[in-house]
């Protein structure tokens, strides 16, 4: 006789948001349940198209909206091949982190960035501590997908493993949403 193992606790934000697909909570749902299981507080999906020009641009925050429109709305208008990880955006030649097929996943901190003002406009202003970003291909478009810590520090190898778990499906549904 066998049984089909319940979620973990660590699962669990995935089956609450499951409830809700197709649902008008179903955004929110899997906004918190990502919030709950990585503590990252703002999303920005962005799609590049072959030549590296951003075509779509969407983000999305648990606590503050205003805040992760306007930085990304300043990234896509003036700052987004400043982007330390643009080149992988534009070749993804360089080696990363692989945390699922076809996905690589990179990770920034403040710190690490050399370009002053794009890190006091991107990072400082806003009070984002760090950013873990998946980056990966969907049809001829390349898709970034980022999420910003800033009320709770990031915990890279929580990080590492939830989104090795669960990327590709997060991407999907980032690219499909």
């Amino acid at each position: 006789m066998g049984c089909t193992p319940a979620l973990s606790t660590r699962d669990a934000w995935l089956g609450h948001c499951a409830l809700d697909i197709g649902r008008p909570r179903f955004h929110a749902r899997l906004l918190e349940g990502i919030h709950a299981a990585l503590r990252a507080d703002h999303f920005s999906h962005l799609s590049y198209d072959p030549q590296g020009r951003i075509c779509h641009a969407a983000a999305a925050s648990v606590c503050d909206q205003p805040l992760i429109d306007s930085t990304t709305r300043l990234y896509v208008d003036q700052l987004y091949k400043r982007d330390p990880n643009y080149p992988l955006v534009c070749d993804g030649a360089a080696a990363a982190t692989a945390p699922g097929a076809g996905l690589r996943l990179l990770w920034m901190s403040p710190t690490s960035i050399g370009d002053s003002e794009y890190r006091r406009v991107l990072f400082d202003e806003p009070g984002f501590t760090d950013k873990v970003s998946l980056l990966g291909q969907w049809g001829d478009r390349r898709c970034y997908l980022n999420f910003y810590f800033s009320r709770a520090p990031l915990d890279m190898g929580r990080a590492a493993g939830l989104l090795e778990q669960y990327g590709s499906t997060l991407m999907g549904l980032a690219h499909r949403h």
